[in-house]
């Protein structure tokens, strides 16, 4: 995903990202962007182990959700 996102940069004339995690956290965090489809259900519990349960926004189930690609591909290649 980050292989082809960085392509559309380069081929828009930008430089590749680099160290991602900022924009993904900034994506996740501008609501109007819906870069990421929030998981709110299941955990990651086994037997005896209760483990962790998904909630809204990010936990340590799934994280900040899984990615809309085509949003957070056009937030990518807007930023400079």
């Amino acid at each position: 995903m980050l292989t082809t996102i960085n392509g559309l940069r380069l081929k828009a004339g930008k430089k590749p990202l680099g160290f991602v995690n900022p924009l993904l956290y900034k994506a996740a965090a501008i609501t109007a962007v819906r870069a990421f489809y929030d998981v709110v259900t299941g955990n990651n519990g086994y037997e005896d182990c209760a483990g962790f349960d998904a909630v809204p926004g990010w936990d340590p189930v799934t994280g900040l959700g899984t990615p809309n690609f085509a949003v957070l591909a056009k937030y990518a290649v807007g930023l400079p």
